[in-house]
């Protein structure tokens, strides 16, 4: 049905919250963690991992080979993840599946995506709510010409792809980091000129929670929360209590959350 590859560095709390409202809240069983750890955060990825036998870990080694290497899978879908998402509703990832399926002309279903998105957070800036079509709980837009996350579809943050689609358009591109890969991917658009539209579900499945940033290449905004004071917390049993901002209605993909730590049981 579909695979999913979750691109992660240095924030076992943030991954380990990932992972855990995706077997809350999916039923997506193939995924793969694609990882660049620092010494310092090692045992604390493995402590991710312990708690997650039915998930591969890869250590990165040549990024843009490994995740070329995912493009080329079996199944006929697929999706990406970044460690500071949370799965905040219920998905049902057959459904999403048969949407693509039966409607060609659907570029990607975007899983971060809903009606009641007005902010940019990254731009800090409001967006406007394309004109579209609501058809039993799924939003239809045309992405050329929308506004900020609008009008941009190919993005790492839970959109689901045509595995082939994807493989063909991504082939040629150059990129090393998760950041240079979906900028890459801004570069191909022509070739999907006749797929105009997208779809979300009315109402987003996931939010990006954007407390810091791992990386100093793309100054993406953030709320610059110290990773290593997470780290620590993580270290000394501390989780992230997600399951406190299930039902969230962000007004934003990216939003800063403030979710409530607690010792794990």
């Amino acid at each position: 049905m579909i695979d999913a590859l979750v691109f992660s560095r240095n924030r076992p709390m943030q991954l380990h919250c990932l992972l855990e409202s995706i077997k809350r809240n999916t039923n997506l069983s193939k995924i793969k963690v694609l990882h660049r750890y620092d010494a310092r955060y090692s045992d604390g990825l493995k402590l991710v991992q312990s708690a997650n036998p039915g998930v591969e870990f890869l250590e990165e080694a040549n990024f843009e080979v490994q995740v070329k290497s995912f493009l080329q899978g079996e199944e006929k879908y697929c999706t990406f993840f970044v460690d500071d998402i949370v799965v905040k509703d219920r998905i049902d990832f057959a459904q999403v599946c048969s949407v693509l399926e039966s409607n060609h002309q659907l570029l990607t279903f975007s899983l971060r995506l809903g009606t009641h998105l007005t902010r940019c957070y990254p731009n800090n800036a409001e967006q406007q709510v394309p004109n579209g079509s609501i058809n039993s709980g799924f939003f239809v837009w045309g992405w050329k010409g929308a506004s900020h996350d609008w009008g941009y579809p190919l993005s790492v943050d839970g959109h689901v792809f045509r595995r082939s689609e994807l493989e063909g358009w991504c082939n040629h591109l150059k990129f090393k980091n998760p950041n240079q890969f979906e900028a890459s991917m801004q570069t191909i658009p022509s070739t999907f000129a006749l797929q105009d539209h997208c779809v979300s579900y009315v109402i987003s499945k996931i939010v990006n929670t954007p407390i810091n940033r791992v990386q100093e290449e793309f100054k993406n905004r953030s709320e610059e929360v110290s990773i290593d004071s997470l780290y620590d917390s993580w270290m000394n049993g501390e989780r992230l209590q997600f399951e406190k901002i299930f039902k969230l209605t962000n007004d934003g993909a990216h939003m800063p959350v403030e979710i409530p730590r607690g010792l794990r049981e």
